[in-house]
């Protein structure tokens, strides 16, 4: 064993006996550093702890089981008040259905609500300068984030299908097919512009901001009728590309989501550990 007397830097200023006698005390102190066999034979020992690289698939499959084992935890940390308003959404759209509103555009509006404003709870750690306590928990603010993203998506994605197929067993000659096209065409290019302002502006105005554009969008297609129809008699090949361009879309955000909340806790590690 290596031993070095630790050099303590202490305030030139008089000191009491006592002082100075803790002051001689550390001065004899000594730190034994371990030499470098100790070393290897404490790395060699971790080793059968620490999981080895398989191939990309199974990294991948198993990143999706762990994102989705998150997930069944994060369900009880969304707000209820979130569960509740997008079912009441979803229970307006019914009753605005027997008023004689379009069932197309009804779903249509509602297709992205859920998520929009489920951005309050994904980003909620964020804006609550919780970030980086959660980086510091066993599945970090990354993980967190992406599987409340995953939970807000598949829920979001379950009330459309429930809306699409009550819409197709009350009204005759609907194609549940074409609408599900239909509601998927906006749901993955909103959810996609969504996460890209969510990223760049703090807060909650970037929900606002979205709410507000797409309510203004959808109420224009009602002072527009001619678009739209256009927009429901487009051929399914039409809906197949933009929903393949805004599932590319919203793929590519959480990456850089995923990202930037790394290089975000790397930095402040880094940050720490020269301080």
């Amino acid at each position: 064993m290596k031993k070095r007397e630790q050099e303590w830097d202490l305030p030139e200023e008089p000191f009491s006996s006592d002082h100075e006698e803790v002051i001689n005390r550390l001065h004899q102190y000594e730190v034994d550093f371990p030499d470098e066999a100790e070393m290897n034979r404490t790395v060699e020992a971790v080793k059968m702890y620490m999981t080895e690289n398989t191939n990309r698939r199974s990294l991948i499959k198993d990143h999706v089981f762990n994102i989705i084992r998150v997930a069944l935890m994060d369900i009880t940390y969304i707000k209820p008040l979130y569960w509740i308003v997008s079912i009441l959404l979803y229970t307006a759209g019914i009753l605005f259905y027997w008023t004689g509103q379009n069932p197309y555009f009804i779903v249509l509006t509602l297709s992205p609500l859920p998520f929009i404003l489920g951005i309050f709870e994904i980003f909620r750690g964020r804006d609550e300068g919780m970030l980086e306590l959660e980086m510091s928990f066993k599945f970090n603010a990354a993980s967190m984030m992406l599987s409340k993203l995953f939970i807000i998506a598949v829920f979001n994605i379950l009330l459309n299908s429930l809306l699409s197929v009550y819409f197709a067993v009350v009204q005759e000659n609907l194609n549940l097919l074409h609408m599900t096209m239909y509601w998927l065409t906006p749901f993955t290019m909103v959810c996609g512009l969504s996460l890209m302002i969510a990223t760049r502006v703090r807060r909650n105005y970037s929900v606002a901001c979205l709410i507000s554009i797409w309510i203004i969008l959808c109420l224009s297609l009602l002072k527009i009728p001619a678009l739209e129809d256009k927009l429901t008699t487009m051929n399914k090949a039409a809906y197949a590309l933009l929903i393949v361009l805004g599932t590319v879309l919203f793929i590519i955000q959480i990456k850089l989501l995923f990202s930037k909340t790394t290089s975000y806790f790397e930095r402040n590690v880094r940050l720490e550990t020269n301080y």
